[in-house]
């Protein structure tokens, strides 16, 4: 019986142990799961901007510009490259294939019976300027890019501002605009002299013409009246 004393010391330690691991079971932290905090730097890509949707007449202005940009002898309308330049002799045909209608102003009856307002840049550009609310017509500038839409008309003076009040050189037509997802929009012309159907309006402007200036009449409307 001498091993009794160490005997019940060992089935006390036993249940001790036991009473331990019962208490620490019944007595445990629960673990609450944290949402994680990590932040994702994968960039997300920005939509594409997209140029807004042409108008019938502007479908219709476009088509003209694609199928004449490059015709040296309208067999209506002629070619002025002889006698200055027909820049403006085929920026007016776009706007009448757009929907407008000649006027007493603004017309060309085939041989040399035609207004300056048709076929001339100064005489065009002072006849829109001097109808603009009739016409239906904005006068916007360069820092008004994200305002100007296809079929605009833009007169360019290459000489810069100082000349752009008495002196104005082109007229060209929008054939396309770009919007870029940077924020920049990127403006292409047609045209007659420097014949091109997407002539960019920013190396016209910066390595053609450096320090050329413009401004653009907005047409508000498919038609003149």
């Amino acid at each position: 019986m001498r091993h009794r004393p160490f005997l019940v010391a060992v089935g006390m330690l036993m249940c001790a142990a036991l009473l331990g691991m019962w208490w620490d079971s019944s007595h445990a932290v629960p673990q609450v799961a944290h949402p994680s905090t990590h932040v994702s730097t994968t960039p997300v890509a920005k939509p594409t901007p997209t140029a807004p949707a042409l108008t019938a007449g502007q479908r219709k202005q476009l088509a003209y510009m694609e199928a004449h940009w490059n015709e040296r002898d309208n067999p209506t309308f002629g070619n002025l490259d002889s006698v200055g330049g027909d820049c403006a002799n085929f920026v007016s045909q776009t706007l009448l294939a757009r929907g407008w209608t000649m006027n007493d102003g603004w017309f060309d009856h085939g041989g040399t019976d035609r207004t300056e307002s048709w076929g001339y840049v100064p005489a065009m550009d002072d006849y829109l300027a001097a109808n603009a609310a009739r016409l239906g017509l904005q006068r916007l500038t360069a820092a008004d890019r994200d305002e100007f839409a296809v079929g605009d008309v833009v007169v360019f003076s290459w000489e810069g501002a100082a000349d752009a009040a008495t002196d104005r050189d082109h007229v060209e037509v929008i054939s396309r605009i770009t919007p870029h997802a940077d924020g920049t929009i990127t403006v292409e012309l047609a045209s007659h002299n420097n014949y091109g159907l997407h002539r960019d309006l920013d190396e016209q402007i910066t390595k053609e013409h450096p320090g050329a200036t413009f401004h653009v009449w907005h047409l508000t409307r498919d038609t003149n009246t």
